[in-house]
């Protein structure tokens, strides 16, 4: 209840206060040829370098299958000249609206067990946000840089006895991006990798896991 108050007057008025309406954009909800009709969906603009190994990296931009579902796989950064993969995450307002973008990831910056350059994931590293992505968010031809600071860690994660997991690859971490202006229509969250590689040994994936982008309208 709001009580307004005026000289010896005042009234008193019940307030519904409704929460945030929520979108959540799986990294896997890929759209290769988008209609009029998609409005909350993942566009793979370009693959990076593709390797040969690891996550399912030699394919493009697609769903890669974890021990508890999915994400997007194949945004691997330069190596020897060519571009850096860039994904875009569509995000549809029916007005002009604020909300805030948070996306959720995952290390890939993997140290194996072993020698025979097996795959024997028991450690995921830290990574630093900045050293594998640059954010963009806007509308299309109008992206201004959204990049979270440096001192943005994505843990990694490591099994007790060195065994292999695939639960290292889903120790998910919230990335706050920020409240934003969107406009209406179609608004773009673009990711761009700048800095990872994927080798022919198994001990040298660098980067990270993409699962999904929550918009929350407030």
């Amino acid at each position: 209840y709001v009580t307004i108050s005026w000289r010896e007057a005042s009234v008193t008025q019940s307030v519904t206060v409704l929460p945030a309406e929520s979108v959540t954009i799986e990294g896997e909800n890929i759209i290769a040829e988008p209609t009029a009709e998609d409005k909350n969906y993942v566009e793979g603009v370009r693959n990076g370098y593709q390797g040969s190994v690891g996550a399912g990296a030699t394919e493009a931009p697609g769903v890669a299958d974890t021990s508890g579902g999915a994400y997007l796989k194949g945004l691997f950064g330069s190596s020897d000249g060519k571009s850096g993969a860039v994904a875009r995450f569509h995000i549809w307002s029916d007005t002009a609206a604020r909300a805030n973008i948070k996306l959720y990831v995952s290390s890939c910056d993997v140290e194996t067990s072993g020698d025979d350059n097996a795959w024997h994931p028991s450690v995921m590293n830290d990574v630093v946000f900045n050293d594998v992505f640059a954010v963009r968010i806007g509308t299309d031809g109008d992206l201004k840089d959204a990049t979270p600071g440096d001192d943005v860690i994505v843990e990694g994660g490591r099994t007790e006895d060195g065994s292999v997991s695939m639960a290292l690859w889903e120790n998910w971490r919230e990335i706050d991006l920020g409240t934003f202006d969107l406009a209406a229509g179609d608004n773009i969250v673009e990711l761009e990798n700048i800095n990872s590689a994927l080798t022919n040994l198994a001990g040298e994936i660098f980067g990270l896991n993409v699962d999904k982008l929550v918009v929350e309208f407030v």
